[in-house]
């Protein structure tokens, strides 16, 4: 009983893992894209 017990909480925290991940991606780019604009708008 306490296998698959195991194995689903590898998999929840492998899931968690997968979406921090995808989602700090996501933010890196959206920061980097904000730092661009600003840089634009200062050197007007």
């Amino acid at each position: 009983m306490k296998r698959p017990i195991i194995v689903l909480l590898l998999f929840i925290n492998a899931t968690a893992w997968w979406q921090a991940s995808v989602f700090s991606g996501k933010l890196a780019k959206i920061l980097s894209q904000s730092q661009t604009k600003y840089i634009e708008i200062v050197e007007r």
